[in-house]
């Protein structure tokens, strides 16, 4: 807030805040009702995609992407087809040992499951089209998924936002990150 005042006592003619807004909009209205227009970033972080905060009918919020790279992983189904996801995991020397994948869709991807003995050996698919995984969740479950000797983790997302946000865990965990139309072809692989 006293920011916002120095800057209108400045005299400035435009306010760009491209912050995440911890203090609600009231500070700059008060920009605004001087004159001096307020651009915000748009802020998306989610949960879903094309969800955008910073939202008030005197802010002009401007939008942009938060990656502007991708970070491309091949998946070879055993019948040869090649798929792409998104993976910040550099282990190169065993990027070639993940052998079987288990598919578990919608409600059955949780910390029981990843608890099981069921996924020793294997790599996890979670796949749900219903519901987005936070990044805590996404974490917990191939922590779990690791610990119980699973081989890897791939899950889906609707955009390649989530990556960025988990990517201080992605790098020491074998995950991928896969879209809707990957994990559709890697279910119709199952079928």
């Amino acid at each position: 807030m006293k920011a916002i005042d120095d800057a209108i006592h400045d005299g400035v003619d435009v306010l760009s805040l491209s912050i995440v807004n911890l203090l609600g909009h009231l500070p700059a209205f008060h920009a605004v009702a001087k004159g001096i227009p307020v651009v915000y970033a748009a802020v998306n972080f989610g949960p879903y995609a094309q969800m955008v905060g910073n939202v008030a009918l005197w802010l002009l919020t401007v939008a942009a992407s938060t990656v502007d790279r991708l970070f491309p992983i091949t998946i070879t189904l055993g019948n040869g087809q090649t798929l792409v996801g998104q993976s910040l995991f550099a282990d190169m020397e065993r990027a070639n040992q993940f052998q079987k994948i288990k598919l578990y869709m919608n409600g059955m991807c949780n910390l029981t499951l990843a608890n099981s003995t069921d996924v020793k050996g294997n790599i996890v698919l979670c796949f749900s089209i219903t519901s987005v995984f936070p990044v805590a969740q996404l974490y917990g479950l191939a922590t779990a998924v690791i610990k119980n000797g699973g081989e890897g983790f791939i899950f889906t997302q609707q955009n390649s936002d989530l990556l960025v946000a988990w990517q201080f865990h992605a790098m020491s965990i074998p995950c991928v990150s896969i879209d809707l139309e990957v994990a559709y072809k890697i279910i119709q692989y199952f079928r």
